[in-house]
């Protein structure tokens, strides 16, 4: 059984920080520019931008559907990252705070006792000045499930948690509304669309710049797999390139610019 360390919102909110305190996150602010938001890109800054008002460094947003593994949506350092590589909260931390239904602080300085994986992705975030962080989880319709991370510099305290934790269950509860409304236009333009789901998902990673051997890490697929459904969807599109693809599924409307 994983044991995770346990700490009320109001301890990792309200602890100093080297370059400044942390402030109280405005939820109604939040919620009139979240409303705001066309897409999901533009929620993430909405969402950047609050958080690195209130002083909270990264932010990481996870799916998961039914016993399916996490498909990572969003994992992003406020201010840049430090590597190459941003790092991920572990894939054990997103099956607890899910099946918990409660937020759950993380310390990236001590391993949990019967941890799942090795560890490594503490060190990842350590890397990058990333200390300590907060895990809410937001069920919705249909057995989808949005996992929300949020990480900051300061160490995180060991007591007990308390309603403080409602902040990041409110602020997560937000965005996933934003995101399942878009979720269900998607399904409806999927409806006209010659591209499958899982095809479009590629071409919008293909837009993000990422290359395949990180889709497929995002994804949780191979990378010959990624390269199955970018070539079925420059088919279908009728063109010959991958650039063309993301062109042409943009001009359709298919995929955001």
């Amino acid at each position: 059984m994983t044991s995770l360390l346990i700490a009320p919102v109001s301890a990792f909110v309200s602890q100093k920080r080297s370059r400044s305190a942390v402030r109280p996150i405005d939820l109604h602010a939040f919620f009139l520019t979240a409303q705001a938001a066309q897409n999901a890109d533009q929620l993430k800054g909405v969402m950047l931008r609050t958080l690195a008002a209130v002083g909270i460094e990264f932010l990481q947003l996870s799916t998961y559907r039914r016993s399916r593994f996490a498909t990572v949506i969003w994992s992003e350092l406020v201010e840049g990252a430090a590597d190459a590589e941003t790092p991920r909260v572990s894939d054990s931390i997103c099956c607890h705070a899910m099946t918990s239904g409660v937020p759950e602080l993380w310390n990236c300085n001590a391993r949990d006792v019967g941890e799942a994986d090795d560890g490594g992705w503490r060190n990842a975030l350590l890397a990058n000045g990333i200390r300590g962080g907060v895990t809410t989880a937001i069920h919705s319709p249909n057995d989808w499930c949005y996992i929300f991370h949020f990480g900051a510099q300061q160490d995180v305290g060991l007591n007990v948690g308390s309603a403080d934790f409602c902040v990041f269950s409110t602020l997560g509860f937000i965005a996933s509304q934003r995101l399942a409304a878009w979720r269900q236009q998607a399904r409806a333009t999927l409806a006209d669309s010659p591209l499958s789901l899982r095809e479009l998902e590629v071409i919008r990673w293909c837009k993000e710049g990422k290359s395949y051997p990180e889709i497929a890490q995002i994804l949780g697929i191979s990378t010959k797999t990624v390269e199955f459904h970018i070539s079925n969807a420059m088919r279908k599109l009728g063109v010959n390139q991958k650039v063309s693809a993301i062109l042409e599924a943009v001009r359709r409307g298919l995929i955001d610019i």
